[in-house]
């Protein structure tokens, strides 16, 4: 059998995308076995702070799903999926639905896949809710410092000005209109922006951020910053503000970019220094398909469920994007009446 690592990319990633969908069908029919076929053994998967995890193997992972849709009716959608095969990794938005308790929580989650099988190795999850109010906001008993993730604050704080300056930048955006370029290129381009972003931020440097977006890109967020902000500039004053008043600083600790779906999404952390802690998260990135600019961002954190009936972004159009807004299968599940026996 060949190697999942030595396939052709595109086989690659529609392996990666058949076995995660598979999963949520299991999922949805509360299959075990259907579920369990598609992780490696001994496959993790990592959550915020609310359902006792890490679930440690794949049908321990697989057994406490189906409990769920047999006691709270659960029942799942794939909203988003972006894979980048040379990275063995995958990201995928989606929408947890709730009938027996009401309501639904979105959020997205990060794979890795096994480079032998292609299997499922990991699963970390993250939440459209608000920061929980620990001071440390990440995944429970996840190997931060063991996987390479940024543990300390990357830049001086307290910020003062012009001593963070990375030195010369070049602005976002291409004279060739972005989709007819290469898909290296694209990749290429797609990162420098997200990173030179940053970079910005962590320098509180208005023109820096505003040059790696369409003037008219909007950033949404869980409740809590008075989201979305909307413009190029609104965002990076934002963004400056927080550093100035709290310290803000912020690492880019994981990237993947899909150039065919005009899309990547990052893991980064948000040190606080002014506050003490920090935040980690997850976000989507849009590019523009004739400059390459950044158009939207979509932010997810570590944090648990916040309390709302229906956990999810504010002033994001689910509807107008196409996303699903009812559970896609009949409620009750037809074994939780013999489960509840």
């Amino acid at each position: 059998m060949t190697r999942f690592a030595d396939l052709d990319r595109g086989v690659q990633r529609k392996q990666m995308e058949s076995t995660i969908r598979t999963y949520f069908d299991g999922c949805n029919e509360a299959d075990v076995d259907k579920m369990a076929a598609t992780f490696a053994p001994d496959a993790v998967h990592y959550f915020p702070p609310g359902l006792d995890g890490p679930w440690v193997g794949n049908r321990t992972i697989a057994e406490k799903w189906r409990k769920l849709t047999l006691t709270i009716g659960s029942a799942w959608t794939i909203d988003r999926l972006v894979a980048e095969p040379e990275s063995l990794q995958a990201v995928i938005e989606w929408t947890h639905y709730k009938p027996g308790l009401g309501g639904f929580l979105r959020g997205d989650e990060w794979y890795k896949f096994d480079p032998e099988t292609g299997l499922i190795t990991e699963i970390r999850a993250c939440y459209a809710s608000s920061s929980d109010g620990r001071n440390k906001v990440e995944l429970e008993g996840y190997d931060y410092a063991g996987q390479g993730y940024h543990l300390q604050c990357p830049v001086e704080r307290p910020f003062r000005e012009g001593a963070a300056n990375s030195g010369d930048w070049t602005a976002g955006g291409s004279l060739t209109p972005f989709t007819e370029l290469d898909p290296r290129t694209q990749r290429a381009q797609m990162e420098s922006e997200v990173r030179t972003y940053f970079d910005g931020c962590n320098e509180a440097n208005v023109e820096k951020m505003v040059s790696q977006f369409a003037p008219e890109a909007v950033h949404y967020f869980p409740p809590g910053l008075d989201g979305p902000w909307v413009g190029s500039r609104t965002i990076a004053e934002n963004w400056r503000n927080l550093t100035l008043t709290i310290g803000s600083a912020w690492s880019v600790d994981r990237f993947i970019a899909e150039p065919e779906s005009l899309q990547a999404v990052i893991e980064f952390t948000h040190y606080k220094p002014g506050l003490g802690g920090f935040l980690r998260g997850s976000e989507w990135y849009k590019f523009d398909p004739a400059t390459g600019l950044i158009t939207e961002i979509r932010a997810f954190y570590a944090s648990a469920p916040d309390g709302r009936e229906k956990v999810e972004l504010e002033g994001y159009d689910y509807a107008g994007q196409g996303y699903h807004l009812e559970c896609p299968v009949p409620r009750p599940h037809p074994d939780a009446e013999h489960a509840a026996q």
